[in-house]
């Protein structure tokens, strides 16, 4: 009985330990932003289970790939082998929002400028929380204008 509790426990620790593992194959929408340098806005979303999933939106120049698995890192893509190796990417790659869901707020948004994030925050049995993130087309990289 013993074993067969830490079997279980090890394949929901062993499970847990890969769901911020993101994939190619996880990517949602792909939207164009219409500035010069042809920046795109990726989002992405990975089922975390009991009818949750978790986003991950970031900006991406034409020249970038986005790699076969990653993880975040404090904005910065990593291997998911070692979590302090930064992957070494062409073209650039701008986190914007990781864990809530995430739509764009056309009515605000002012493409390519000015860049309106719905984040819907949607806790376990409890109403969603709403809240929005502007960013400004700055230099060719997206500035958020709460900072």
């Amino acid at each position: 009985m013993r074993l067969m509790v830490v079997s279980l426990m090890f394949l929901v620790f062993s499970a847990a330990a890969d769901l911020d593992i993101w994939t190619q194959e996880q990517v949602e929408s792909l939207i164009p932003l219409g500035s010069d340098p042809g920046l795109q806005l990726v989002i992405m979303r990975q089922f975390i289970g009991w009818g949750y999933y978790t986003d991950l939106a970031f900006v991406i120049t034409p020249d970038a790939v986005i790699p076969d698995s990653f993880f975040i890192n404090e904005g910065v893509l990593v291997s998911h082998l070692d979590y302090s190796s930064a992957l070494e990417i062409e073209g650039s790659i701008q986190v914007l929002s990781q864990g809530s869901t995430v739509e764009i707020d056309t009515s605000r948004s002012y493409l390519p400028d000015t860049l309106v994030l719905t984040l819907i925050l949607k806790p376990f049995q409890v109403e969603p929380e709403t809240t929005g993130t502007c960013w400004i087309l700055t230099d060719g990289s997206y500035v958020n204008s709460e900072n």
